[in-house]
């Protein structure tokens, strides 16, 4: 068993992430009883407080079991993804990346569908627009993620209902905050080297929107589901650094 030091930034962050990685390397498993808060605050080189914090949102996101008077216990489920996800966001007072994603399927799936029966020329034009800003900037090793935002916005927008375009720029916002962008730049470095990976989110764009430009709702929406599903899947193979 073997703790590091780590520095002060993001210090719950990243107390919350050393204790996930030691339950997923097996070193504590289900029912194992963790060190004190004293201890761990002394092997990782933080105060009680911020241990305090950690344990906290571990047990929030169902990941440990406090009990009075015995200490604090690895939960006898096993670690979800989704688990570890919500203590490392909480962690950070962000919202969890599976939780956006999850609402995301349900809300852009519809507007796919709505986009496809509402959609203008000026609205094709749009996400047209910034489908190939997304392609130059890729063709260019740069970040294509404003532009892939913009493309989602635009689709959002050729449905013409208000508040869900109004729900969509709260969601985007939420993308924007510091956990989403910790896994995005992961992400990033992932597939940097990666052609592949890189093009498949331009040709699933593509044919979300030769689906909308044809006026095939039901397609439309079966897309952007699939498109979203595997943006989650993604993530969800993520091995997360701070």
């Amino acid at each position: 068993m073997s703790f590091t030091v780590i520095d002060r930034n993001r210090l719950a962050f990243q107390v919350s992430q050393q204790i996930i990685d030691l339950i997923q390397k097996g070193v504590y498993a289900p029912g194992d009883r963790l060190p004190s808060e004293r201890e761990l605050a002394e092997k990782m080189g933080v105060s009680r407080g911020s241990v305090r914090e950690a344990l906290s949102t571990l047990q929030a996101a169902g990941i440990v079991v406090t009990k009075t008077g015995a200490g604090t216990f690895v939960n006898d489920r096993p670690l979800s993804k989704k688990a570890e996800m919500k203590a490392l966001a909480n962690a950070l007072s962000d919202e969890s990346p599976i939780d956006i994603l999850e609402v995301r399927e349900a809300i852009e799936t519809k507007a796919a569908w709505l986009a496809a029966e509402n959609r203008t020329d000026e609205d094709i034009e749009n996400m047209r627009r910034a489908l190939e800003e997304q392609r130059n900037i890729i063709e260019q090793q740069g970040d294509p993620r404003p532009a892939d935002m913009a493309f989602h916005l635009a689709v959002a927008q050729a449905t013409h209902n208000s508040v869900l375009i109004e729900i969509m720029k709260v969601i985007q916002s939420l993308m924007q905050r510091t956990f989403w962008e910790l896994l995005m730049n992961n992400l990033a470095r992932k597939v940097q080297h990666d052609e592949d990976s890189r093009l498949q989110y331009i040709k699933e764009h593509e044919e979300i929107l030769r689906a909308i430009v044809e006026q095939n709702a039901e397609q439309a929406q079966k897309l952007m589901f699939d498109h979203i599903t595997n943006v989650t899947n993604n993530i969800s193979k993520l091995t997360l650094s701070s």
